[in-house]
């Protein structure tokens, strides 16, 4: 069994859509345990969270009062006030954390501490997990979007208010004239060293507020950014550094396999997956294609220019190979429900009538990684392969982008402005994997993009582990990671497929059904392209097996 570890929490959390809603709240409450609680934004805060968040003196500190949930496992129970959708919501949003972290959400009281989830006004919890047993969360089926639930868990599990870190006035200067006055303490920043795990300050966190956060005048900002950050307040999805927080928080073993990993892991051993030449590590290209993309005569790769195809319709038609375990068909689901919520793409179960399709299945030799075909082919079947023990949610995603037309984002023609390749360290026979395109790659009016789950890593291929490969020639903390699509990528992949535009949707879980055979919820996901008004898309029922029904 894990040891009970301690991290300081974070505060509070306003919508900016929902901040006013929030602040009716009354300032004190009593639990179920009698314990008065002092309601602050979304958090409801005991006295001695208070102090130690707040103190001023290190000598009159009291001790952290704020626990992680042991062995990583977050116990709950519905009340019977909560209706449907908010179930609904809740369920949503566990499933994401659990997809991106080691957490699991289990629905019992038998281990005594355990947080009651009740319906009620606006979106509210306590922090960490309590001392003494049941704790409570708040959640308005009607209000609270998956993004806030998310939030709302986050401040369960232990993550912090980004905006109130003690450190934050390198990063954004608060207007406090603009401030209403019953939210000045809001803004407040902590005294205390808040752990960061080794990341940076992020204005994409989802617990970060928005530029005009609890304002008098709405087009006046109460939290000036002192650098761009286009993204700040965002209540969409977690950040790249709140999945690292999470993760590192927890000790997630397998936070590696998720992360910023090199692409050796993907394809060491890819020579022998496919009788094509496997020209970038994880794509499996045509003689054509590599033509197209390497050739140094400008007839010839013009002459290939209808080498790589998109989609009709933005349409994939896939069939998953029945070898895969359930637990891994979610994995894959849950990629293509990433870019699905992100794009018009749709990705449908093949039916006899589709002559072209995605075949997802394992690598025929042991030790085989993770590749794809890029673009669509015009002769049938194309294969994407994927080893269930190393490819990892993020690195589908990655794999599915090249079969929707991805290239990698570090062989683009103009690299050599951003990144500078150390052709010493790379290995030999990963050499091909580095080489410059030829063939100019539209970016459709984006930038190069670090960030890109589609770029390598500074160490992938190294022949030593402690020697970079690419070394960037700016800022980019994030390069080869493997979480999720980057702004850029979403960008560009609306682009090239002629979105009308990102599409607004909305997500509604089957409510859970348990399982005799082994833990688990099963749920349908369905997404209504608003924007285009479309019919419908049916995201893929997962079997969220991080999440445990009980008996």
């Amino acid at each position: 069994m894990r040891k009970f570890r301690f991290a300081i929490i974070d505060v509070i959390l306003f919508l900016a859509t929902v901040d006013t809603l929030l602040m009716t709240i009354a300032a004190a409450a009593v639990d179920s345990n009698d314990q008065k609680l002092t309601v602050v934004g979304d958090m409801l805060l005991s006295d001695n969270q208070l102090k130690f968040l707040y103190a001023t003196d290190e000598k009159t500190r009291p001790a952290n009062p704020f626990l992680l949930w042991p062995n990583a496992t977050f116990f709950y129970e519905f009340d019977k006030s909560l209706d449907q959708r908010g179930r609904d919501i809740i369920v949503t949003a566990m499933s994401y954390i659990a997809n991106v972290s080691c957490v699991q959400f289990v629905e019992s009281r038998e281990s005594g501490h355990y947080v009651l989830i009740k319906q009620g006004n606006g979106c509210s919890s306590e922090v960490g997990m309590r001392h003494d047993g049941q704790q409570q969360m708040i959640i308005d089926g009607n209000l609270c979007t998956k993004g806030s639930v998310i939030h709302e868990l986050l401040h369960s599990l232990g993550l912090l208010h980004m905006h109130m870190t003690k450190g934050r006035d390198k990063f954004i200067d608060i207007n406090w004239e603009n401030i209403r006055d019953d939210a000045q303490l809001n803004f407040k920043a902590f005294t205390t060293h808040v752990n960061m795990f080794n990341t940076e300050y992020d204005f994409d966190s989802i617990t970060h507020y928005s530029r005009n956060a609890f304002a008098k005048n709405k087009s006046i900002s109460t939290i000036i950014a002192k650098q761009i950050a286009t993204n700040m307040g965002q209540r969409k999805e977690m950040s790249i550094g709140d999945i690292t927080r999470l993760n590192r928080m927890y000790e997630c073993p397998n936070f590696q396999n998720t992360q910023n990993n090199d692409e050796n892991s993907e394809t060491e051993q890819q020579e022998e997956i496919d009788d094509n030449d496997d020209e970038e590590g994880d794509m499996i290209l045509s003689e054509e294609q590599i033509e197209a993309m390497y050739s140094t005569n400008a007839a010839k790769r013009n002459g290939f220019s209808s080498a790589f195809h998109h989609w009709p319709q933005a349409v994939v038609p896939f069939e998953i190979d029945k070898s895969y375990p359930p637990q891994y068909v979610s994995n894959i689901h849950g990629a293509m429900n990433h870019i699905m919520n992100r794009s018009c793409i749709q990705f449908m179960p093949r039916t006899v009538a589709d002559k072209n399709f995605v075949y997802i299945r394992p690598p025929q030799h042991t030790g085989g990684g993770c590749s794809s075909e890029v673009g669509m082919k015009r002769s049938g079947v194309q294969t994407l392969l994927l080893n269930e023990t190393i490819c990892s949610r993020g690195k589908i995603i990655h794999e599915l982008l090249h079969s929707l037309g991805f290239f990698h984002m570090h062989t683009a023609n103009d690299r050599d402005n951003y990144i500078s390749i150390n052709w010493e360290n790379v290995k030999e026979r990963a050499k091909a994997n580095f080489v410059q395109m030829t063939m100019h790659v539209s970016m459709f009016s984006t930038p190069y993009d670090y960030d890109s789950i589609m770029h390598y890593s500074t160490k992938a291929f190294a022949k030593k582990r402690g020697i970079k490969t690419i070394i960037p020639l700016q800022h980019a903390p994030n390069m080869g990671q493997r979480i999720g699509m980057s702004e850029g990528d979403i960008i560009r992949l609306n682009r090239m497929y002629k979105c009308k535009a990102i599409p607004t949707t909305t997500t509604a879980t089957i409510a859970p059904k348990l399982s005799t055979t082994e833990p688990g919820v099963e749920s349908s996901t369905v997404k209504t392209d608003k924007t285009q008004q479309q019919q419908p898309k049916t995201l893929f029922g997962m079997l969220i097996f991080k999440i445990v029904g009980k008996n």
